[in-house]
């Protein structure tokens, strides 16, 4: 050690020097806090930038209008048609509170129990003249899994020849029928279970923790039930599921945030909420070209 040359500038060039090294440090530091910034900006963009894509999408601003698309008031036609073929066949009860959504004068308006009423205000956003309005509750049926003592661990049994699955939060959120290992008697089933079935087209959503996650089941699963954390979405209207997808993922966990009043979502809202939501409907050729155009971006945002 005592052998090690040391350069000694002038004593007032050493002082030069720390003041220089010591206006270094701040800026370095100063660096480093910026740097983290733009490392959490660069992480979460690719999602503020699926957002953003999803509000254009569901405002008819991502893709542009073909006026030779059959419009959507023809559509709510054909809704309407198959909601009264399946209250006749029974498949469906008769909405007592019907709800009719038109336009007058460059205004909405809802017509319910044949009173009347404007709904501008209630609107989240403009939409093309081509698209129209509708609740979700006129374009299916929604079911909540069994409540409390209805459905606990101690039923459940091992699969056997006359068992019943019970799918859970997992199988929405990683999208995989397949996944579980509990099951029911089909005694218990037929008598309190039933109506809690889920079918091939079904939609299963999480409803808790992790929620809003969506699995439209396939043809090949096994007779299932949904458990107390999932919501079945049964859609009768002849719509693009896909579409109405990709608006559901947009709006659901906004209002989910609305209504657990902070950024972390709690719940799926009330039905009496949820059911009343507005779904902006494009014409049915515009839907699928508004589908592809968003996975079309999606794949690029992906590799961001």
């Amino acid at each position: 050690m005592g052998s090690i040359l040391i350069p000694i500038p002038p004593l007032k060039e050493q002082d030069r020097i720390v003041e220089q090294i010591l206006k270094t440090e701040t800026a370095i530091k100063e660096y480093s806090v910026r740097e983290a910034e733009l490392q959490s900006l660069k992480e979460a963009f690719p999602d503020f930038l699926k957002k953003s894509i999803l509000q254009q999408a569901v405002q008819g601003k991502l893709v542009p209008q073909d006026p030779e698309d059959e419009p959507a008031e023809v559509l709510l036609e054909r809704i309407w048609g198959e909601k009264q073929r399946l209250v006749r066949e029974g498949k469906i009860k008769k909405d007592k509170h019907e709800s009719i959504i038109f336009r007058r004068d460059n205004s909405h308006y809802e017509l319910v129990g044949g009173v009347e009423r404007c709904i501008d205000e209630e609107l989240p956003f403009e939409i093309p003249e081509s698209w129209e309005y509708i609740r979700l509750n006129d374009i299916g049926e929604y079911r909540k899994g069994p409540f409390g003592s209805s459905l606990t661990k101690n039923m459940f049994v091992p699969k056997g020849a006359n068992t019943v699955k019970v799918y859970e939060q997992k199988n929405a959120i990683q999208k995989d029928y397949a996944l579980g290992t509990y099951y029911i008697r089909q005694d218990y089933y037929e008598a309190k279970m039933k109506g809690f079935t889920v079918c091939p087209g079904d939609i299963i959503v999480s409803c808790a923790g992790t929620i809003g996650e969506t699995y439209v089941m396939p043809k090949n699963i096994e007779l299932g039930i949904i458990n107390q954390a999932l919501m079945r979405m049964r859609i009768f209207a002849p719509i693009n599921i896909e579409y109405f997808l990709l608006y559901f993922d947009y709006v659901i966990k906004q209002q989910a945030r609305k209504n657990s009043k902070g950024s972390a979502i709690k719940n799926i809202p009330p039905f009496e909420v949820f059911k009343q939501i507005l779904l902006p409907l494009p014409p049915i050729s515009e839907q699928k070209r508004i589908v592809a155009r968003v996975h079309e971006l999606f794949s690029i945002c992906n590799q961001l």
